[in-house]
């Protein structure tokens, strides 16, 4: 091999490793940028930031995450749980995002599905569980007591 072939191969290899740096960080910023977006409500632009950062990197965790829950808010139950499971293929110890797929398996009625994501995430992180019990427990009361005062 020439030197000339030398000198752009390690030309190119330096290139593609800056272009694959400059992605992730690129992708992580439309994460940030989606779950603003989400945060006001404006859901349409927060997918459009995610999709954007599954575009520059697929293997975005974070993207795949917070577009399933876009997903599961909007009640697209069956997208969301692909999104989950892609989080939860690329980091299987991802314990949030097999707390979420759970409640989107019980939303779709597969409460097998349901009650064994459950089981991992409390296996992965029982303190997340926990909070994630306490904060549904204090919606549920929420909902009981605007009931009780619309009666």
């Amino acid at each position: 091999m020439g030197i000339l072939a030398v000198l752009l191969l390690i030309v190119g290899t330096i290139y593609f490793n800056r272009e694959s740096i400059f992605s992730s960080k690129y992708a992580t910023v439309y994460v940030k940028r989606g779950i603003v977006y989400g945060e006001k409500g404006n859901f349409g632009k927060a997918m459009d930031c995610f999709d954007r950062a599954i575009e520059l990197n697929s293997r975005c965790v974070e993207a795949h995450f917070w577009s399933g829950l876009v997903y599961h808010g909007n009640g697209d139950f069956d997208d969301a749980i692909k999104s989950y499971s892609k989080a939860i293929k690329l980091n299987p110890n991802y314990a949030a995002a097999y707390w979420v797929r759970a409640e989107a398996y019980g939303k779709k009625g597969d409460y097998d599905a349901k009650r064994r994501d459950h089981n991992k995430a409390k296996d992965l992180d029982p303190g997340l569980a926990k909070r994630m019990d306490n904060e549904f427990r204090g919606l549920l009361l929420q909902q009981l007591e605007n009931s009780k005062r619309s009666r």
